[in-house]
């Protein structure tokens, strides 16, 4: 009896401790399941819930009392729905939304028993919400990226073509399935001059990006201009993974541009005649008159008088040469010599130029310089141009007040020197502004619209802007924002 007695006891502690463990996996697997925040829901053969975890109970806010039981596809889908929903019924829903709920769900299921006529149902319920926003959004800058009318291409980080628009294949005659893993200039797209080509793998070996303007040939052979922009495209580290090409033609754009600049610069020759001829006599009559009483009084004269009068013939030769150099054709599109000028003295030349002609126009000019701009990073070739076209049209634009004024202002602001151009003439509205810079567009009745896209284009060249703010009635002013120069104050 004894021995019988102790085997039972000894089944007896294996089942209990069967039974512990049991219990200790399924609250170690309630625990797990309750841990995950996807939706997971057993249902029964009849569409009644089993089970659940925790994370179904927070979506729905109901106690696991109200849940176990209750028709599963009424439960998300609303009372109204009298059948099992398709999206417990299939292995995979697409991106479904409950009623009344703002986020994105994909379910998956699984047959507990796929052998049986009649089988329950183990559900998934994944958000997805973030992810389809990506997607959409990712499907918008492909759209976006598809429907440019700019060509783009994005590069793998050894310059291998990964993708090419559609503007790309119009603008280079090239189906991206012929360009697609191969390197652009293995394929002869892009910069037919090598230093260009070294002035990208200069710009992009040390992290930055470039841009610029360069000749190129089309698919038949024939040249073309075009412009173009490299960036490099960084991953969540900082390392460079790919780089994105954008370009178009501006072939046409050149073309206007240099028809722009000839009829620009002959609108300029009569008015530049005028001033310099002006300009001129006073210098000229200046020297003539030093030298002709020198000749007259060499003997008598002290040496430092002789030398007095040498001074002021070499001053009036300078201002000759300035002006001489002023006279010089300025061709556009030359490369800019950028040098540190000084401002002040530059502001004071151009002004002096400008005083006699419009005086007889009964225009005031005024120039309101900062002593001590210091020097500015420009060709002062272009800038004189680019003045000479603003000072044009302020005074065209006052002429017609009744105290018409043109001011000429400039101050530093480190890093820029900004230098305004204003008027108290008649002013522009925003139809008129939104056009200003446009080629062959003009305010004036007999202008050629040609000024203003030329001032734009020569700033542009020395690395500065150009800002126009004007209104009705008022006056109007341009802003020139210029590069000061480093170290010099």
């Amino acid at each position: 009896m004894e021995e019988g007695s102790g085997q039972e006891s000894l089944k007896i502690e294996q089942e209990n401790r069967i039974e512990q463990e049991l219990a200790r996996a399924r609250n170690e697997w309630r625990a797990t399941v309750d841990a995950v925040c996807d939706l997971i829901i057993l249902e029964d053969p009849q569409g009644r819930i089993v089970r659940c975890n925790k994370a179904v109970s927070a979506l729905l806010r109901l106690d696991f009392s109200q849940l176990v039981g209750a028709d599963l596809s009424r439960l998300f889908f609303g009372p109204e729905q009298t059948s099992p929903h398709p999206a417990f019924r299939s292995p995979r829903s697409g991106a479904i939304r409950f009623p009344g709920s703002d986020h994105w769900y994909e379910v998956t299921s699984y047959l507990l028993d796929p052998s049986a006529e009649t089988s329950g149902w183990v559900h998934v319920v994944t958000d997805v919400t973030q992810r389809r926003l990506a997607e959409e959004q990712a499907r918008q800058l492909t759209a976006a990226v598809d429907q440019s009318a700019e060509a783009m291409l994005l590069l793998d980080r050894f310059g291998r073509i990964e993708y090419a628009n559609p503007a790309f294949s119009q603008l280079t005659g090239r189906s991206p399935a012929a360009v697609l893993g191969r390197c652009p200039r293995i394929l002869r797209l892009g910069p037919q001059d090598r230093e260009v080509w070294r002035e990208i793998r200069r710009a992009l070996a040390q992290g930055g990006g470039w841009q610029g303007r360069y000749t190129t040939l089309r698919e038949d052979g024939a040249p073309a201009r075009e412009e173009a922009s490299v960036s490099p495209v960084r991953d969540p580290s900082g390392a460079i993974c790919n780089y994105v090409v954008v370009g178009r033609d501006v072939t046409e754009r050149e073309r206007l541009e240099a028809v722009a600049s000839a009829v620009n610069m002959m609108d300029n020759v009569g008015f530049i005649f005028s001033s310099i001829r002006h300009e001129l006599g006073n210098p000229v009559n200046s020297i003539k008159t030093a030298l002709s009483v020198l000749r007259e009084q060499i003997d008598a004269f002290p040496r430092d008088t002789v030398t007095d009068y040498l001074d002021r013939t070499l001053t009036e030769i300078g201002r000759v040469e300035y002006l001489l150099k002023v006279f010089k054709t300025f061709n556009l599109f030359e490369h800019p010599r950028i040098e540190p000028v000084d401002l002040n003295r530059f502001l004071e030349d151009f002004s002096r130029l400008l005083g006699e002609d419009f005086a007889r126009r009964g225009l005031t000019v005024t120039l309101h310089a900062n002593a001590g701009l210091g020097a500015a990073l420009i060709d002062p070739r272009a800038l004189h141009q680019a003045l000479l076209n603003l000072v044009a049209n302020a005074g065209d634009a006052a002429e017609a007040s009744p105290e018409p004024r043109i001011t000429l202002s400039a101050w530093r602001r480190e890093p820029r020197i900004y230098l305004v151009v204003g008027d108290n003439g008649h002013g522009m509205g925003p139809e008129q502004l939104a056009k200003l810079f446009r080629p062959f567009f003009t305010t004036k009745p007999h202008g050629n619209g040609l000024g203003l896209a030329i001032v734009k284009k020569l700033v542009t060249k020395m690395g500065g802007t150009v800002e126009v703010s004007s209104t009705r009635g008022t006056g109007t002013a341009v802003t020139l924002t210029l590069i000061a120069a480093a170290g010099h104050p």
